[in-house]
């Protein structure tokens, strides 16, 4: 069966309204903004200083870049933050597993006084088998006047989000397998 076959739209969904939402967008059915777009010759990045430092972060804006296998994700939100000197009011990050360095980025960024507030979500798996490693080294290391929070979840996910006090609000996902 062809499901477009089926689909009927009336044209006059699709026609402007007179008035506005408040967005600067006046129909019905929304056509996001376009974003801005960054020079190919900038899509390939190995190291996340020189992302953190090409990238520019507007309200608006996305950004789509391709990482080499060695990119260590968590060096860029560590990066990222320290470049544009954010006070980041919430940072979440839910990911598979992590490793050392990248508890201590995040207690570069908790000890510069750049969070609030970190909250780690790691899969169940991970946190079954660094239990004494890992995890309890990101306690002992994190864990200072209730400002971090981890759980373990049936997750396999990567994403951070990360709401700072100037207004942003930014998720980062990614894949760092096929």
């Amino acid at each position: 069966m062809d499901e477009l076959a089926q689909f009927k739209a009336e044209p006059r969904i699709f026609r402007r309204k007179a008035r506005g939402n408040g967005m600067g967008i006046d129909t019905r059915y929304m056509k996001p903004p376009k974003c801005l777009e960054i020079p190919g010759r900038m899509l390939k990045y190995e190291y996340a200083q020189d992302l953190a430092n090409d990238i520019e972060i507007q309200k608006g804006s996305r950004h789509f870049v391709i990482i080499s296998g060695n990119f260590i994700a968590g060096d860029f939100i560590e990066a990222l933050i320290v470049k544009n000197n954010w006070h980041v009011k919430n940072l979440t990050i839910s990911t598979l597993s992590l490793s050392q360095g990248n508890v201590d980025s995040l207690v570069n960024l908790s000890n510069g006084n750049f969070t609030d507030q970190i909250n780690l979500i790691v899969s169940d798996y991970f946190f079954a088998h660094e239990r004494n490693g890992l995890v309890k080294y990101a306690y002992e290391h994190l864990d200072k006047n209730d400002t971090f929070q981890l759980a373990a979840a049936r997750s396999h996910c990567k994403i951070a989000t990360i709401e700072t006090y100037c207004g942003f609000k930014i998720t980062i996902h990614g894949q760092c397998k096929p």
